[in-house]
């Protein structure tokens, strides 16, 4: 599927941070008050951030999110069994999954009557018909199956976010791929919360006739 490019994301080069990897060594986030104003010109704001807290990582911003994570959870915390996962690896996660909700907002919008920011989404999603109604928008983009961390991904690696026609197949491809959005999270903004689907028990829900066209089977 092309990537529509009628809409250009204003990205801002990234320079990998390069250290030696060993073991974890955590620093505390601090947020100042210019943090949105700068997130919302660099994609990889939040990243960058949580991946500072670790310094001893090769972090490469350049690559997809969530590979990056996995290799770094590869690298400080080998395989171990749920019960025995580190206090550690959790703040990790936990520290993660906020960054992915709140580089979505950043990226795409928080404001769901806004209705520019419902058309950036149709045209990201490479949507055939984009409406001038935002109650419409909101319609079509809510009838949408799509993996959002795919979507945080697209400003930087520029491959098309896949949109599938049921919950049941996004379920399957998230899966496969391990690419989990957080599904409740207190960061997140208004458009997020049309996107967000059922991925461990999805449900029957299909994407509208009108975006079969653009759709995966």
């Amino acid at each position: 599927m092309p990537f529509n490019n009628r809409f250009q994301f204003n990205v801002l080069p990234t320079v990998p941070v390069v250290a030696t990897p060993n073991t974890p060594n955590p620093k505390p986030q601090r947020r100042s008050h210019r943090e949105n104003k700068a997130a919302g010109s660099d994609p990889r704001y939040y990243f960058n951030r949580f991946f500072k807290n670790y310094p001893n990582f090769d972090y490469d911003p350049s690559l997809p999110i969530m590979k990056e994570f996995h290799r770094m959870c590869d690298l400080f915390w080998p395989y171990l069994p749920k019960e025995e996962i580190p206090s550690d690896k959790k703040r990790a996660r936990k520290d993660f999954r906020k960054a992915l909700v709140l580089q979505f907002n950043a990226i795409y919008g928080c404001d769901e009557n806004n209705l520019a920011d419902w058309q950036k989404l149709c045209v990201v999603l490479n949507l055939e018909y984009i409406p001038d109604e935002l109650e419409n928008c909101r319609e079509l983009v809510a009838s949408t199956y799509v993996n959002l961390v795919d979507l945080v991904d697209l400003p930087v690696t520029q491959v098309p976010a896949r949109l599938f026609r049921s919950e049941r197949l996004l379920s399957a491809y998230t899966k496969k791929t391990g690419q989990y959005f957080p599904l409740e999270s207190a960061y997140a903004g208004g458009l997020l919360q049309f996107l967000l689907r059922q991925i461990k028990t999805p449900g029957d829900g299909l994407a509208h006739p009108s975006l079969h066209s653009v759709c995966e089977t």
